[in-house]
C-alpha cells in the first residue's frame, strides 16, 4: 500500500532516526515539531531522559 499521507509542515517529508542522548532529544523534538517523522531508538534499559522533568509549558 502506498503512503498517501501528505504533511504541509516544513519537514513533513523527512524521516529521522534518533540514536542520541539529551542534546539529540532536544534537536529531534524541534524537527518533529516542524513535521518530521522521528523514530527514537532507545537502549534496552530505556531512555535516561525519561527521568528528567517535562518540558516547561510543553515547549
Amino acid at each position: 500500500m502506498a503512503d498517501t499521507h501528505t504533511d504541509d509542515r516544513a519537514l513533513g517529508h523527512l524521516r529521522v532516526i534518533e540514536l542520541g542522548d539529551i542534546p539529540a532529544s532536544y534537536a529531534t523534538r524541534w524537527l518533529a515539531d516542524l513535521g518530521a517523522d522521528v523514530i527514537k531508538v532507545e537502549p534496552p534499559a530505556g531512555d535516561p531522559n525519561r527521568m528528567l522533568p517535562p518540558f516547561a509549558g510543553n515547549i
